[in-house]
C-alpha cells in the first residue's frame, strides 16, 4: 500500500509540475505579462529556477524563453 500512496504522490507532483508549466505559458506568451515577480506568484525560487523548468527537456510543453 505504501508504494501506492508513493506512486499517486508522484503522479500528483507530476501533474501539478506540468499545470505550472501550462499557465506560465498561457501568461507569457498568450497574454504578454512581463511582471518581474512573476516567477514568485507561481511558487519558484528565482526566475532562472522558472526558466529552466518551461526548458525542461522531456516536457509536455517544453518552452523557449528568452
Amino acid at each position: 500500500m505504501g508504494s501506492t500512496m508513493k506512486q499517486l504522490r508522484l503522479q500528483l507532483n507530476q501533474l501539478l509540475s506540468d499545470t505550472r508549466r501550462e499557465w506560465m505559458r498561457e501568461v507569457l506568451y498568450n497574454y504578454r505579462l512581463t511582471n518581474k515577480k512573476l516567477w514568485y506568484y507561481y511558487g519558484y525560487h528565482s526566475s532562472n529556477e522558472m526558466k529552466e523548468d518551461l526548458l525542461k527537456k522531456g516536457s509536455k510543453q517544453s518552452l523557449t524563453v528568452q
